[in-house]
């Protein structure tokens, strides 16, 4: 025995964000792929994949008993390691588990089950790391897998690593498997590795997959194809909007090209995502408006997909490449309240990669999508991370081919940039060059007489004159407006001032006045990622009585227009506490900090 961790794939899986899906989107993402990739080219229909969430008996799960007693003999070596067998245990008294079956039909299914040695079966039941190719290449080039880890998703989504899948092949072979997930452990006076199988050994102690004969109907596969089981689901996983999304985000150009159809059948009913159903989940499920549009972006790619007409994009990765990649490109940037922009990187298959963030043009409002082919997929798959999920050159080991893989994605964010910067050049154009000599001639003179006024003098035993600042003077008699003459409003009381107040919103329920601040009552400094921010409101009319405010921030453009939510409160501050009143943790929104104590008239 020597490893006393879970395989490092379970984690990666369920701690991986996507678009902070996380478990949830991988393990549907990577159902969908693999389903898609199996696709049978003789049926001219789309794939369909059928997710189900249900509950099924512990005692109809097939060796469960034995997996249990297994689990109670693992002897975790560290923390992580011991809550997560802790957790397992606990599954143990439960009479009925929820389930997620995934059933796919115009697929291939696992082919090779009566050779053992051939085919796609013992590759996804037995192996880890392989990855199973089509004779095909450009089929090939197309398909979603390449690393042969993804499956492990399926243990990932499960609390105690355990999954099942039901197969029926070409020859109508109906055979059933599975896999668990733990690490090395002493059972029953032998050692044993932590993978283990749901399989017979022949006589050539090889795998041997058992002939499904369950009469349970989550486990009977009739149609080819492939049924993914996974019993005792994680409990983030059973959501439906999460699962819709994970479809829709990952999928939605394969839904569009009528590529793929998917049925979600759980909380006692049926949920159809296909071409004529998705702009329709798409304006329920997501946010509409485009201002908010910061983490989703789908509604953005679905507009820009079925609205623009694409461009060819050429790029390389090396000076010395004599055919470019060739991607086509839909670029929509005609709505200025997009809040970021990116690009979503797109197989040919119809799944999309990762939501592309270009270089120092994060904030510019745009929203594209581009796609290659056969050739760009084969090259996208070498920059691709094990789930699919971003492209970087950080996993090439060969030298040459990483320098190669970093030049293309620079060329790649390069190329998006220059096509930014044109539409900016194109939507504000100047009227030629502004000649402010005269202006800084002004200025400068006018800055030099303020400085000469302000100057005084003093003498120096050696004759010599030294200026000095005013308030030097002022030390001498002078009052504090700067002459020798009385301060007429010496011992008055400043007349109390009166913020901007703005009209009051009629949809209001309750009453909220919007005052705009004079600048000198704030006072601000900045201390590395720090700031501290004073108010005094008491000589403002009504400032002592105020006891709690909101705070927002507006742009104010060079002709003085003002720019409502134009400082995303909660994209610059994360923690604000009030010092006066020690409060912690005040509210971030999106384009204020609510609820901000004030104590006579000043908060901090």
């Amino acid at each position: 025995l020597e490893n006393f961790m879970f395989d490092q794939s379970l984690e990666e899986f369920r701690s991986t964000v996507v678009q902070d899906g996380g478990i949830s989107e991988r393990t549907i993402r990577e159902i969908i792929q693999n389903s898609m990739d199996a696709k049978n080219d003789q049926i001219n229909e789309p794939v369909i994949v059928n997710l189900s969430i249900s509950k099924v008996a512990k005692k109809d799960l097939p060796g469960i008993d034995e997996l249990f007693s297994r689990i109670k003999e693992l002897k975790p070596g560290n923390s992580y390691s011991k809550e997560t067998v802790d957790h397992m245990k606990l599954q143990e008294d439960l009479k009925e588990v929820l389930v997620l079956t995934a059933s796919d039909s115009n697929t291939k299914g696992l082919s090779g089950v009566d050779t053992i040695d051939g085919g796609t079966y013992a590759i996804y039941a037995y192996n880890k790391g392989v990855h199973g190719k089509v004779e095909n290449t450009q089929l090939e080039d197309t398909r979603g897998g390449s690393h042969g880890v993804g499956k492990i998703a399926n243990n990932a989504a499960s609390d105690i690593h355990l999954m099942y899948f039901a197969n029926t092949d070409e020859k109508g072979n109906k055979n059933i498997g599975g896999s668990i997930q733990l690490f090395d452990h002493h059972y029953k006076g032998a050692n044993y590795r932590g993978t283990g199988y749901y399989a017979k050994m022949d006589h050539q102690s090889r795998f041997v997959p058992y002939i499904n004969e369950e009469s349970i109907d989550i486990f009977k596969k009739p149609d080819r194809g492939l049924k993914i089981i996974i019993p005792y689901l994680r409990e983030d996983i059973n959501n439906e909007e999460d699962i819709i999304k994970s479809v829709c985000n990952n999928f939605f150009i394969a839904l569009l090209e009528n590529r793929l159809v998917v049925y979600l059948e759980m909380n006692n009913k049926l949920i159809i995502i296909n071409n004529e159903t998705l702009e329709n989940l798409i304006a329920k499920y997501y946010v509409q408006d485009v201002a908010q549009m910061k983490k989703e972006f789908l509604p953005l790619y679905y507009r820009t997909y079925t609205t623009v007409e694409p461009e060819i994009l050429e790029l390389t990765n090396s000076n010395n490449q004599k055919e470019p990649f060739s991607f086509k490109l839909y670029f929509f940037d005609e709505d200025e309240n997009i809040p970021t922009g990116r690009v979503a990187i797109v197989r040919s298959m119809g799944m999309k990669i990762e939501d592309r963030k270009i270089p120092n043009n994060v904030r510019q409002p745009f929203n594209a999508v581009l796609i290659g082919g056969p050739k760009e997929d084969r090259y996208l798959k070498t920059l691709e991370n094990q789930s699919h999920t971003a492209l970087s050159a950080d996993a090439i080991r060969n030298v040459d081919e990483s320098k190669k893989a970093k030049k293309f994605l620079r060329n790649l964010d390069n190329a998006i940039k220059k096509i930014i910067e044109e539409r900016v050049k194109e939507k504000y154009q100047t009227d030629g060059l502004v000649n402010t000599s005269d202006l800084i001639t002004d200025l400068k003179w006018e800055f030099n007489d303020i400085v000469q006024k302000k100057k005084g003098k003093v003498q120096l035993a050696d004759g010599k004159n030294l200026s000095i600042d005013n308030k030097i003077e002022e030390r001498k008699g002078k009052n504090a407006n700067g002459s020798g003459k009385p301060d007429t409003n010496e011992g008055k009381q400043r007349k109390p001032r009166r913020p901007r107040k703005t009209q009051p919103k009629k949809e209001r329920e309750s009453e909220i006045v919007e005052y705009i601040i004079p600048s000198d009552v704030v006072d601000r400094i900045f201390i590395g990622e720090k700031e501290m921010v004073e108010f005094n409101f008491s000589e403002l009319v009504e400032g002592k009585k105020w006891n709690k405010i909101n705070l927002a921030i507006k742009l104010i453009t060079g002709d003085g227009e003002e720019i409502d939510n134009g400082i995303k409160m909660d994209e610059f501050y994360y923690n604000v506490k009030e010092l006066l009143t020690n409060t912690e943790n005040l509210t971030i929104t999106e384009n204020k900090i609510e609820n901000i104590p004030v104590t006579n008239g000043k908060l901090r």
